[in-house]
């Protein structure tokens, strides 16, 4: 275990230097981006907030908006394990929130992805490797080789299920962004956006470069 200071905050990390909880801040120039190119109104939900990157851009934006994450920090108005659709973040009703907004971590995404689904009246956007989109039979480390054949299985089928749904995918490029603040990532990131109203002339592609 050790620690470092990214953005003026201390991160724990653990033995492999990744960063617990999966605490991987979100640069606002990503979440402006969001809002400069999806036309997101009405009432927020961050349910995977950390120290609030997301909210003070939703906010600053004029959006009411509520978070939550797994681990008590200041300025939170739920704590609580997005998975679990008994979370108090959820307790409100499919009409309570207009969107989901968030940066999920990557191992938790898809049922993160289901759970919002089901409590966001207009729609959902996650900032996501672009490899969420291209379930894979390659086993992580940190997973037994029978959940990540479900979990695949899963995405697969909920991607497919809702492919008409996705109405929004940002690209960003040129510089790549990076979750650690400094350097850049090795991965593709995009915002994934899929809305209830399905659109008439399919998903809109925004390649974005100089975001920074």
């Amino acid at each position: 275990m050790g620690t470092k200071l990214i953005d003026g905050i201390e991160v724990k990390t653990d033995a492999a230097g990744r960063h617990v909880n999966d605490l991987y801040m979100t640069q606002e120039n990503l979440t402006r981006e969001l809002f400069t190119h999806v036309p997101i109104n009405g009432r927020i939900c961050e349910p995977c907030a950390g120290y609030g990157h997301i909210v003070r851009v939703c906010r600053a934006w004029g959006h009411v908006t509520f978070s939550n994450d797994v681990v008590e920090r200041p300025g939170l108005n739920f704590v609580g394990d997005a998975v679990d659709p008994a979370a108090k973040v959820w307790n409100w009703g499919p009409d309570f929130y207009d969107w989901v907004v968030t940066n999920p971590p990557f191992s938790l995404a898809f049922p993160i992805l289901k759970t919002a689904w089901a409590n966001a009246k207009v729609g959902v956007a996650m900032l996501l490797r672009l490899s969420f989109l291209e379930p894979t039979s390659e086993v992580p480390t940190a997973f037994r080789k029978d959940k990540w054949a479900e979990e695949m299985a899963g995405r697969g089928e909920w991607l497919e299920e809702h492919r008409a749904n996705l109405t929004d995918m940002l690209i960003f490029g040129s510089p790549r962004p990076s979750f650690t603040i400094t350097g850049t990532d090795s991965v593709t990131t995009a915002w994934v956006v899929w809305q209830k109203r399905r659109p008439p002339m399919g998903a809109r592609f925004h390649f974005v470069m100089g975001w920074k």
